[in-house]
């Protein structure tokens, strides 16, 4: 029995001394795996914060790309609408409950506001804002002059005296702001900023850096919009401006032909009778002199007209022979004078009865022509006409007139078309002329869907 009960006392005691061992080692197994439960939480917590910020940043990274693709040539008349939009996009994805766009005036006076978005159950921008003075606010309005941000996560911090003046002016309570100047060549030109009325927003590092972002792709839209009204402004001067001297050009040509007219008929009866030598000279000198400045009145009052897109061409029945033949018998008592020979070759494969500007053509031809008398002192002048394609019910008639004349430079070939252009400034004070005869020329070409080209060498003709 002693025995028996010594074996019971001695397994007790064991089985306590083991129970004592398992607890002792569970209990150090629990606080490896409290800690490890601890750790585990902490790296889901961080892992959760990194996928939370990398998903922010994706998402601020496919906004930023998707405004910057809707400014990719935006037409002008949609930026104010583009940038409304970029406004709305940008107040849902920050949390902002009112965006707004303020430009400064030219006189650095005031603030307007240009565009603006609000949230869903917040109303419009008050009328109160819509033009700040900008000497209102000298806490933030002078941080803007440094071309500094101002952010303020939490109204209430701000001093006293500022929040109160600010609270005088907003009608609604404000709890966090945000602006970002607009700068333009390094100007200030007006600001970007958002507003939260329902909770504090307290703005973080990417956002601030979106909105800067943001502030530059608005001031480039900005700046190409006001660009673009200031050439539609000059533009729409210019055509005003060209209208305006159109008009005073064709009115005083026409004031001027008339008397011109006048002047013309009564030398042409005093051409008709009977003077002495010296008296029918005078006549004729007089004579010549009213008609060259009758052809530079009918020259600039032809170039006001396709200037200002009045000049019309008519369409009519002629026999393209005579409209030749006529042209070179005008100069042909010019040529003779200077005992130039003066020929005329109208190939048989050209059709002689065509539809068009007979009177157009005729004066082409006449201020080739012209040209080719004037300019030659020895040798000849040719007219040469062919056919050079002909379809259906139409021809392209090709007119090549030639000279032995003094011949044009390389270097001014390519400015003879221009207006009021000479290949020499002394071709004016020698042979006289406006310069507008071959620009008139060329243009009544084109309209009569043609082209006008030179071939020229100093010294060997035209």
């Amino acid at each position: 029995a002693g025995r028996r009960q010594n074996r019971v006392i001695r397994d007790s005691l064991n089985l306590t001394l083991d129970k004592g061992e398992l607890a002792g080692r569970l209990a150090g197994e629990k606080r490896q795996a409290e800690a490890l439960n601890a750790s585990l939480t902490q790296e889901i917590a961080l892992r959760a914060q990194a996928e939370s910020v990398l998903k922010y940043r994706l998402e601020l990274e496919e906004l930023l790309t998707t405004i910057s693709t809707g400014f990719i040539n935006l037409p002008v008349e949609e930026i104010d609408a583009g940038i409304n939009r970029a406004l709305e996009q940008l107040g849902a994805f920050a949390g902002a409950d009112r965006g707004y766009v303020f430009l400064l005036s030219p006189d650095r006076s005031f603030y307007r506001n240009s565009h603006a978005w609000s949230a869903e159950g917040v109303g419009p921008t008050p009328e109160s804002l819509l033009e700040i003075d900008a000497s209102r606010f000298p806490w933030w309005m002078g941080r803007l002059e440094k071309l500094e941000r101002v952010r303020v996560a939490r109204m209430k911090d701000l001093p006293p005296k500022v929040l109160e003046k600010y609270e005088s002016f907003h009608p609604q309570p404000v709890q966090s702001l945000a602006l970002v100047p607009l700068v333009a060549s390094g100007v200030l030109t007006g600001f970007l900023g958002f507003e939260s009325f329902r909770q504090e927003n307290i703005w973080g590092e990417e956002t601030e850096a979106l909105l800067n972002v943001i502030a530059d792709m608005f001031v480039n839209a900005l700046e190409r919009k006001r660009s673009y009204e200031a050439l539609e402004q000059a533009r729409a001067a210019a055509e005003a401006a060209a209208a305006a001297k159109a008009r005073f050009l064709a009115n005083m040509s026409h004031e001027i032909r008339t008397p011109l007219h006048g002047v013309l008929g009564i030398l042409s009866l005093l051409r008709d009778g009977e003077l002495p030598e010296r008296e029918m000279n005078h006549v004729d000198v007089a004579h010549s002199s009213a008609e060259m400045l009758l052809n530079i009145v009918d020259d600039i009052l032809d170039f006001s007209r396709i200037e200002a897109g009045r000049l019309h061409l008519e369409e009519k029945s002629f026999r393209l022979s005579e409209v030749v033949e006529d042209s070179v018998a005008l100069l042909a008592r010019q040529a003779g004078v200077k005992e130039l020979e003066l020929a005329c070759f109208i190939d048989v494969e050209v059709p002689d009865n065509l539809r068009g500007d007979a009177v157009r053509l005729r004066q082409v031809l006449v201020n080739l022509v012209g040209n080719a008398v004037k300019f030659t002192h020895a040798g000849e002048v040719s007219v040469q006409v062919t056919l050079d394609s002909q379809e259906e019910s139409k021809a392209f008639v090709r007119f090549e007139v030639r000279d032995t004349g003094i011949g044009i430079a390389p270097e001014a070939v390519q400015e003879i078309f221009d207006p009021f252009v000479q290949a020499d400034p002394s071709t004016t004070r020698q042979y006289g002329g406006t310069g507008l005869g071959l620009a008139i020329s060329r243009q009544l070409v084109e309209l009569m869907g043609g082209e006008m080209g030179v071939s020229s060498e100093p010294g060997r003709g035209s």
